[in-house]
């Protein structure tokens, strides 16, 4: 029996749950604006719930799902929406790499002939932290299988 990526992907949630640890951080909510997209520029909003929180030796991992939501700047087409799983190596407060995958719900094709693609992504990034609450990231997001990157800047938020 074949399963499908959004069902893998809530398994793996669910085995984060049940061994890690209770303690996760807070959620966080974001805006990122790609520039370099080949078009207009690409405005993302974003939300992470942290799930689990693993030590290591270099210092907290926390697993957390995202959901972004993006759509050009000149709102050409319908927003496309993507789920990931991203792990961030908390462990600095200067500088906090992360990585993730998932899947993206978007809209390919020339404007006369548009149609729904659900393809692969994968996300790595950098979070400076300002204070607790405040944060700039810049992050490089692909779609390996559509040939997309895009390069992020933005600002988020853990309002908890």
């Amino acid at each position: 029996m074949r399963s499908d990526p959004l069902t893998r992907m809530l398994a793996v949630f669910a085995i984060a749950a049940m061994v890690g640890s209770a303690a996760a951080a807070s959620p966080s909510f974001g805006v990122t604006v790609s520039p370099f997209t080949g078009g207009y520029p690409v405005l993302t909003a974003s939300a992470m719930l942290p799930v689990v929180t693993l030590e290591s030796t270099e210092g907290p991992v926390v697993f957390a799902g995202r959901l972004d939501v993006s759509t050009p700047l000149d709102f050409s087409t319908l927003p496309s929406v993507g789920l990931a799983v991203t792990a961030a190596f908390t462990g600095n407060d200067m500088f906090q790499p992360y990585i993730g995958a998932g899947a993206s719900l978007g809209w390919y094709g020339s404007a006369g002939a548009r149609f729904a693609l659900l393809t692969p992504t994968v996300l790595a990034g950098l979070r400076v932290p300002f204070d607790v609450t405040w944060a700039a990231r810049v992050e490089v997001a692909a779609a390996p299988l559509v040939g997309g990157v895009s390069i992020g800047l933005g600002l988020e938020v853990s309002p908890w």
